[in-house]
């Protein structure tokens, strides 16, 4: 086997332990559209009680977000949705989400 190869086992993972990484306050930039990391999402948000103010932003999300997307869960997981799409605005409007505008020039400035 390669030294490479090696290396990349190693680092292999699963979403739940990279889920149990995340902290209190932390702030997650995902990927949008079929790059949203949905394994990844569904696994922090089986945690999300265990978290306050963590917050995760992105543009179109095909992620489970139904799973945090509720009034009870708004001071664990928020998620700031950087592109409203129709089926986003009854979560935006029941402030259980929400919404950062921006020009999508400074889309490296809300993804840091």
């Amino acid at each position: 086997m390669n030294k490479w190869q090696e290396m990349y086992r190693q680092k292999l993972t699963t979403p739940e332990e990279v889920a149990k990484r995340v902290r209190d306050g932390d702030k997650i930039f995902c990927g949008s559209g079929s790059c949203t990391p949905d394994a990844l999402l569904s696994a922090l948000f089986d945690r999300a009680e265990e978290l306050n103010n963590v917050t995760f932003g992105g543009l179109i999300m095909l992620a489970p977000t139904h799973k945090v997307l509720k009034a009870e869960m708004i001071r664990h997981i928020v998620f700031d949705n950087y592109y409203a799409t129709p089926m986003d605005r009854q979560a935006l409007q029941e402030g259980i989400a929400v919404h950062t505008p921006f020009h999508f020039s400074e889309l490296p400035r809300l993804a840091t």
